[in-house]
């Protein structure tokens, strides 16, 4: 089973200390340190204000960026977890589905607001420019809001929260922090061997991580980025990979099929 952490222990008004209300990118950094090494390094949100080079919150601007947020990470940890924070303007909507779906975290930006408008705000009202952590569970596509108000997780929607992200700035860029790769990264190349014109293959139906069935399927031939293979219980039991991107996104096929990058 993937590790998850405990979110109650990532809560900024319980455990923030004095500048807990403005540090939030500092507990979802916190959080995702925690789902990076699978448990074995737990920082708080204070530690991270207090390594960063902004130990005492600027008035103007009291919150901490991403960037700020891995620098102090890196920092505390001796290099131990490096996150990656790509450019702004770099991300892509359906990049960051990607990298989420594939096994990592997320530590992003947002205006609350959105999330509130459209019932994922979960016990907190708070509508103002904040920080979360998104990730998926393995198997379900859903992305998985860990908000460092609320001491549980959320599950939402992709519109809910990468609207939310867009809509930090009038620009729409896009502001996080990605854990490095948890797993092998796959394709999933299935192509016809001459003189065959056409590969058949199986496309495998997924409800709540079981298999319920299967049907064939026939390519000239596609090469898709897709999932690490994961075991699926059900009526063809088997190992599994889904593919990420192409005409067949999201569908299941056989984990014979991939390779690991």
């Amino acid at each position: 089973m993937t590790y998850t952490p405990d979110i109650k222990r990532y809560q900024q008004l319980v455990y923030g200390g004095p500048t807990g209300s403005v540090d939030c990118t500092a507990w979802g950094g916190a959080l995702v340190t925690d789902a990076h090494t699978q448990g074995a390094t737990k920082l708080s949100g204070r530690a991270i204000r207090l390594a960063s080079s902004e130990p005492t919150p600027d008035p103007g601007s009291p919150g901490l960026n991403v960037g700020q947020v891995d620098a102090a990470i890196y920092r505390l940890t001796k290099g131990r977890v490096n996150l990656d924070t790509p450019d702004p303007r770099d991300p892509s909507r359906d990049s960051i589905k990607r990298h989420l779906i594939a096994g990592r975290w997320a530590n992003i930006a947002v205006n609350r607001g959105v999330l509130v408008s459209r019932g994922y705000g979960g016990s907190n009202g708070f509508r103002g420019s904040h920080d979360i952590t998104l990730h998926c569970r393995p198997g379900d596509p859903t992305p998985i809001i860990g908000d460092p108000l609320v001491p549980y997780y959320i599950r939402s929607s992709w519109d809910a929260v990468l609207d939310a992200a867009q809509a930090v700035t009038a620009s729409g860029l896009l502001f996080l922090s990605y854990t490095r790769d948890l797993i092998p990264e796959y394709h999933c190349p299935i192509k016809p061997t001459p003189p065959e014109t056409l590969e058949r293959f199986y496309v495998y139906s997924v409800s709540n991580g079981v298999i319920t069935g299967r049907k064939a399927d026939a390519t000239r031939g596609f090469d898709a980025t897709c999932t690490a293979p994961r075991y699926f219980p059900g009526v063809h039991a088997r190992r599994l990979v889904r593919l990420l991107g192409g005409a067949r996104e999201g569908k299941y096929v056989d984990a014979r099929r991939a390779r690991e990058v």
